[in-house]
Formats: structure tokens, C-alpha cells, sequence
């Protein structure tokens, strides 16, 4: 819902909208303004992980260029299903917390402890300049923004007693406070992105640098730190028949010396394939994204898929795999088979 106004070359709007920038697919390093639906993980697609926002937008358009000015007044935390669902990013069952390093300590904090979430504070804004020209489009933007996703920040206060020996139990009965407090810091992201047709494929890139990510020394030490990310992808149809294949390398750095709970280097291919027959009303798909640098996986066939007018019909699996600190680790144990049914009107 939202007001817009417009005139030549002007267009402003007010209201809940949606906010994507960015040009690859599955990982897109300067999407920090939209709000992302974790309620089933990455089953789906990258648009239907996305909702809206509401937010002030001024986009002004000369010739080719184009000025896009957004702030979001309001932090928007990321859609999150309840603890109880498999696809929460923390498990209190197994006393894990996605991302993070499996040790005993944390497994009986996160299995023992409280969580609160920290969501006050404006979202922040940004602006991108974006041209096409020559067949080539390119971007550049910076963001001053509090990303929707949760980072889980460990209550200081626990540091002290663990660090001189006390049990995990103890060091929960000596505080106050909750144990772990989903928090969104402010960031200040400057990203660049490129898009081009060469070759009989489209090319997309895409960076970005982070003044501030958030991470957690070995040592529990809540600190902010450099972080790069770089995405190469590119997208064509082989042969020039009717199959689609899109393939992404994608990079992710965390710049310290400090030993973290996180991993500081990540690097993924990502790969969407599919194939329509009986003139476009069935279709074969297949998602999967692998780690490169550690056992990581996840795989998605979609075999096969009815398509009406508004409608589509589908049986899907998804398969994780991966060690405990990776994505597909966390999840190892969730594979599953879905008969579904999409619409849209």
C-alpha cells in the first residue's frame, strides 16, 4: 500500500514497497533494504524470500541514468517462522545457532538460555546511481542500513565466568539479562554492480564492501568487522535451445585477525537449471548451492511441474548436507519431499 507521485523524469512514493537492488541471483551482496522471509529458508526462490518495506523512495531518471534515493524510518526484522520450526536459524533442541561454531558452551547457552530481539531504531537508507548505455548496465550504491536478518549477540556479562573456569551453568546462574539478544546493527555498505550481454550469455556482478559486520571472537567478544563480498554469475541457454542454466561464484570475507565463531572465508557456486517442454506447461527444474572451501550443499529438484495460467503444480525434494558449521549442515536432518500447489492472482 503506498502513495506515489509522478511527473516527467520524477517519481516519488511513499508507503510499503518492495526494494530489491542488486542483479545476481540467489546470493545478492547490496540487497540490504528489503526485508527477508526466513519462515521456510531458502526453499524458495530469492523474490518470494523478499517482502515489503515501508519507506520514502525519490527516484529521479535522466536519459539513461537513474538516481534512486531510499529511507526506511522504521527497521523491518526479517520474517522469522517460531522456534519450535525446523527452519528457525536457532535450533534449542540441539543447542545450535546457524553459522556459528559448535562447541559444548554454546550448545547448553542456547539449549539453557533466553533470547530477546533488539528491533528499535530506524532501518536506514541508501542511494544508487544506475545507467544503460551501449548494451552495458552498470551500478553503484551506498547504504547506511540495519539489515533484517537477526545476528545473535551473546550477553558480555557470561565472558567473565566462563573465561576463569566456571561451567556453562554456573556462568548462566551468575547473570541477568537474557542470554543471547538477536540484534541488527547499523552498517555502512558501498557496493558496485555490472551487467552486460556477450558470448551468447548475460553476465552479472556484483561486490560489496561492509564497514561494520557483526561477529563473535572465540573468546565471546561481541565485535564489528571489515567484510567483502564478490558474486560472478552468468546466465545462457546452451546450445540455443529451450534450457535455461545460470551459474554463480560467489565469495564472502571476514577481515581480522581474530579467531571467530564464524567462518571468515566463504566461497559457493550456485546453479539454477531448467528445462520447459509441452509448449511451456511442464517444466524441470533444479537449484542447488555448494560450498567450495567446506562440505556445503544443498540440492532442490523440481520434477515435474504443471504450469496453467495462474496456477503451477509441482513435486519438489530438497537435500542438505555439510559440516556443522555450514548451512546445509545445520539442516542435514531436514531433507524433505513437497507435493505443492502455487498460485498467483
Amino acid at each position: 500500500t503506498f502513495v506515489r507521485w509522478r511527473s516527467a523524469g520524477t517519481r516519488f512514493t511513499l508507503g510499503t514497497q518492495n526494494i530489491a537492488w542488486g542483479r545476481t541471483d540467489e546470493i545478492q551482496p547490496i540487497d540490504r533494504l528489503s526485508r527477508t522471509d526466513l519462515n521456510r529458508f531458502i526453499l524458495d526462490s530469492i523474490p518470494e524470500r523478499r517482502r515489503a518495506v515501508p519507506a520514502l523512495r525519490l527516484e529521479q531518471f535522466f536519459d539513461t541514468l537513474k538516481v534512486d534515493l531510499v529511507w526506511v524510518p522504521d527497521l523491518q526484522p526479517a520474517a522469522l517462522p517460531p522456534y519450535e520450526s525446523l527452519w528457525h536459524p536457532v535450533d534449542r533442541v540441539r543447542g545450535r545457532i546457524i553459522g556459528n561454531q559448535d562447541t559444548a558452551a554454546t550448545r547448553f547457552l542456547v539449549q539453557n538460555g533466553t533470547f530477546a530481539e533488539d528491533k528499535h531504531g530506524a532501518g536506514g537508507g541508501g542511494v544508487r546511481v544506475t545507467d544503460s548505455a551501449n548494451g552495458i548496465d552498470w551500478g553503484l550504491s551506498l547504504q547506511r542500513v540495519r539489515q533484517s536478518t537477526p545476528y545473535y549477540r551473546i550477553n558480555p556479562d557470561l565472558r567473565a565466568p566462563l573465561l576463569l573456569g566456571a561451567t556453562p551453568a554456573m556462568a548462566l546462574a551468575s547473570v541477568t539479562g537474557p542470554t543471547f539478544t538477536a540484534i541488527h546493527p547499523l552498517s555502512t555498505v558501498a557496493g558496485a554492480e555490472l551487467e552486460f550481454q556477450g558470448g551468447g550469455a548475460t553476465w552479472r556482478f556484483e561486490g560489496a564492501y561492509t564497514a561494520d559486520s557483526p561477529a563473535t571472537t572465540q573468546d565471546l567478544r561481541y565485535i564489528t568487522v571489515a567484510a567483502y563480498d564478490a558474486v560472478a554469475g552468468v546466465e545462457f541457454f546452451p546450445g540455443d535451445k529451450e534450457t535455461r542454466l545460470t551459474l554463480q561464484l560467489a565469495a564472502h570475507r571476514l577481515d581480522t585477525e581474530e579467531f571467530l565463531q564464524e567462518r571468515k572465508l566463504n566461497y559457493y557456486l550456485t546453479g539454477d537449471i531448467e528445462h520447459p517442454f509441452a509448449q511451456g506447461r511442464w517444466r524441470a527444474n533444479l537449484r542447488f548451492v555448494n560450498g567450495l572451501n567446506y562440505r556445503d550443499n544443498y540440492i532442490t529438484p523440481r520434477i515435474p511441474s504443471l504450469r496453467t495460467d495462474n496456477h503451477e503444480f509441482y513435486l519438489a525434494g530438497h537435500i542438505f548436507s555439510g559440516d556443522s558449521q555450514a548451512l546445509g549442515g545445520f539442516h542435514q536432518d531436514h531433507d524433505l519431499v513437497s507435493l505443492g500447489w502455487q498460485a498467483k492472482f
